[in-house]
């Protein structure tokens, strides 16, 4: 079976968040939902077992532990 990864430019494995290329975004689009999210929304808690991960097209986003 022939191996559909992508190889991003940078380490990923040494990287919390890597920045993937536009080619490796468009590759991953057909297969995405595109939303907005508003300043101060949560996305998903710590504990949330279904989320796959977030592609961050703009802007900023924080990460942070919950006490």
């Amino acid at each position: 079976m022939a191996s559909n990864l992508v190889h991003s430019a940078f380490a990923t494995h040494t990287q919390v968040f890597p920045v993937l290329t536009a080619a490796q975004i468009d590759r991953i689009q057909p297969f995405a939902s595109l939303r907005h999210a508003a300043l101060g929304e949560v996305l998903f808690e710590a504990d949330a077992s279904d989320v796959s991960f977030f592609i961050l097209l703009s802007r900023a986003m924080e990460v942070a532990a919950s006490a």
